[in-house]
């Protein structure tokens, strides 16, 4: 995307009969015709003037977003001054489409029907229209736009036989110039704007790019599961200072932005849990500890280690310090849940904390492989909530199944961010996931 200016469209014929001139004048003054010369620039001036003056300026830049994309660039009539087209390539009679020189209504019309034609108004996508101000023009001018094209494309859409949403958004042009610079698409987060997403919200997280030293194209790649986080969060914190505070922690945990979102879903759902932050970011900080790509692929079981312990009357502290013992025993995480509900089935069981605690402890000391850690705690005829080494290479196969899914899930934010709409990403991983310490929130339940 280039930056959106109320300059960009301009009357070609003017300025190449500008530059004709001027390139006589060039040549005059080499033989000497002065008064010609005088004459000559003054035509120019002239003509110059006047193309600036007639040609017709960019009001605003109305966005048609069902993946494809279809950009056109309105003047202060509403009369399409340029159409552009982006991710059409399988949709070529898209691009054939004749939207210049006709009203937004009339090219709103045009795109119902060929999108209608193709099959594209299907399923579960959604059309979403994004109006963006041209340089010099106010949101609260261009306000009417936005709202005559959302009614505009819902006219058109019911004498279709298919029915989809119809949603419609103001973006400011600052923003959406900063968007441009770090290449971020508007289809990675427009439809965030019909939920509840704000321009401040954005700004706020873009600003984060900057802050953080994360890599732009990186940013860029996963804003939507980003952006998505954010709202995650926002759900289940006090405010939105809160949110994107936990959204840093998080971006911060994994500056390779590779699992971002399910960081972020950790992080949301030990906050339900009521876990403060300063310990949801002290388990964050075991990472130090962890290979990380064990931590991207165990972050959910961390969180949900630390929510059982702390939803039996475990202290957070205890429950933390009961993780970084686990991390020390075994690097792998493979063990986690092993040691972890070990604590919680003493607890259970009437034993209290401190001493539940000593004999934990007391028992990896004992048997550093912690292949007999359930017998020496007496654990052995009865688990309870724990699921001891009975589990441990289905354990092994489930670790494997995730890494797997979390790839599957990245290829699939790759694919939405050019050719499908954006879809809730909760549900891939409910299905997906295999492990048994899934995150424990309202998305995924316990």
């Amino acid at each position: 995307m280039q930056p959106f200016s109320g300059f960009d469209i301009v009357e070609v014929e003017a300025e190449s009969y500008s530059a004709y001139l001027m390139e006589e004048v060039i040549l005059m003054l080499r033989k000497g015709s002065t008064k010609l010369v005088a004459v000559i620039i003054a035509v120019v001036v002239i003509v110059a003037g006047y193309a600036v003056h007639t040609s017709p300026r960019a009001f605003a830049q109305l966005s048609v977003q069902i993946n494809p994309e279809i950009l056109l660039t309105l003047d202060r009539n509403h009369r399409v001054l340029k159409a552009e087209f982006k991710g059409v390539e399988d949709y070529p009679a898209l691009a054939d489409l004749a939207l210049v020189n006709v009203t937004a209504d009339e090219a709103l019309a045009s795109i119902a029907t060929a999108l209608s034609a193709l099959n594209l108004l299907q399923g579960n996508r959604e059309v979403m229209i994004v109006v963006v101000p041209a340089r010099g023009v106010t949101a609260e001018q261009i306000a009417p736009l936005a709202s005559s094209a959302e009614k505009s494309i819902r006219t058109h859409l019911q004498g279709l036989p298919t029915q989809v949403p119809v949603a419609a958004a103001l973006l400011g042009t600052e923003l959406y110039e900063a968007f441009n610079r770090r290449a971020i698409p508007l289809a990675s987060f427009s439809r965030f704007l019909r939920d509840g997403l704000t321009e401040a919200h954005l700004a706020a997280i873009v600003a984060l790019q900057t802050e953080l030293a994360l890599d732009a194209t990186l940013f860029a790649k996963e804003f939507r599961s980003i952006v998505k986080s954010f709202m995650d969060l926002h759900e289940v914190s006090a405010d939105e200072k809160a949110a994107l505070d936990l959204l840093k922690v998080a971006l911060q945990a994994d500056p390779s932005l590779q699992s971002v979102y399910h960081t972020a879903s950790a992080l949301a759902d030990m906050t339900e849990a009521g876990i403060a932050p300063l310990h949801t970011k002290a388990l964050l900080a075991l990472r130090q500890n962890l290979d990380p790509k064990v931590f991207r692929q165990e972050s959910s079981s961390l969180a949900s280690a630390l929510i059982d312990m702390y939803e039996v009357g475990i202290k957070p502290e205890i429950g933390l310090a009961t993780i970084a013992a686990a991390i020390k025993a075994d690097p792998s995480l493979e063990e986690l849940d092993t040691i972890t509900s070990a604590l919680v089935d003493l607890i259970e069981r009437g034993i209290p904390v401190e001493e539940a605690v000593l004999q934990l402890n007391a028992a990896m000391v004992a048997d550093p492989t912690l292949q007999n850690l359930d017998s020496l705690l007496g654990l052995t005829d009865d688990r309870g909530r724990g699921q001891g080494r009975g589990d441990h290479e289905d354990r092994a196969r489930d670790n494997k199944k995730d890494a797997a899914d979390d790839q599957e899930d990245e290829d699939e934010d790759e694919d939405e961010q050019e050719k499908e709409r954006y879809e809730d990403k909760d549900e891939d991983e409910q299905e997906g996931q295999g492990k048994k310490n899934k995150p424990r929130g309202k998305k995924t339940g316990n």
